[in-house]
C-alpha cells in the first residue's frame, strides 16, 4: 500500500533533497520538464512502498556516502515514503529550473 509522508509543513534542504533537485535539473536539461518531473513522480511512488528509514539496521541508517554500499542500500531500499516535499518542492523546482536553463541555452 502506498504511504504518503505529508511533510510540506517544514521544508528542509538535506542531501537527499539536493539529489532530488539536481537529478530533476539534469533530466530536464537533457530531456525536458515533463520527463524530469515524471521520473521524479515514479521515484516517489516507488519510495511509497519501501520500509521507513528508521526501520533500517543502525549500520545502514547512519551510513554516509563514504560507506558506499551501506549508503546505497539506505537510499535504494529504505525511504521516507512518498514525500510530498520531495515531489512538490525539490523535484518540481529542479525540473522547472532545468527546463528554464534549457530554454536559455537554446536561444
Amino acid at each position: 500500500m502506498l504511504r504518503i509522508n505529508k511533510d510540506l509543513d517544514k521544508p528542509q534542504f538535506t542531501e537527499a533533497n539536493a539529489f532530488h533537485f539536481l537529478a530533476s535539473f539534469a533530466l530536464a536539461l537533457f530531456f525536458g520538464f515533463w520527463v524530469a518531473w515524471g521520473v521524479g513522480t515514479l521515484w516517489e511512488i516507488g519510495d511509497g512502498f519501501k520500509p521507513w528509514y528508521w526501520q533500517a539496521p543502525p549500520h545502514i541508517r547512519n551510513a554516509r556516502p563514504k560507506q558506499f554500499w551501506n549508503w546505497l542500500k539506505k537510499e535504494f531500499c529504505y525511504s521516507d515514503k512518498f514525500s510530498l516535499q520531495d515531489w512538490l518542492i525539490w523535484d518540481l523546482l529542479g525540473a522547472f529550473s532545468g527546463a528554464i536553463f534549457r530554454m536559455m541555452l537554446s536561444v
